[in-house]
């Protein structure tokens, strides 16, 4: 069943939706929470055991260092730096920020370089 939905108008703010959704039997939730302009809505949404993981690290929240904090940064001004330019700037040696780099794109994955050595970009992923 499709709904009658401006998917544009909604997400920008323009309108709000007042259709109201059946929900499949046994899944009810118990409460919406609100303010009173109605801005936001919160929605507990009870999940099947079946697809918990206690292991599950997508909202750990990511711990860098002060280095690799101002490494990100840099290269979201200027995707293109060079090592010896990011050591320039963070004011540390050339073999730091190549370890940084490797935790960011390995361990963190959360950056990857694009394109050759010479003429490649960083990408930030996050």
């Amino acid at each position: 069943m499709a709904l009658p939905i401006n998917i544009d108008k909604l997400l920008s703010g323009n309108a709000v939706e007042n259709n109201q959704l059946e929900f499949k039997e046994g899944w009810n939730p118990d409460e919406i929470e609100t303010d009173e302009n109605r801005s936001f809505f919160i929605i507990d949404i009870p999940c099947h055991k079946h697809f918990v993981n206690d292991n599950d690290k997508i909202n750990d929240k990511i711990k860098l260092t002060k280095t690799q904090s101002v490494i990100l940064s840099i290269i979201g001004e200027n995707d293109k730096i060079t090592i010896p330019e990011l050591a320039r700037k963070v004011k540390v040696s050339e073999s730091k920020i190549s370890r940084d780099l490797k935790i960011l794109r390995d361990d963190l994955q959360l950056l990857v370089r694009e394109g050759s050595r010479k003429n490649g970009r960083w990408v930030i992923m996050r």
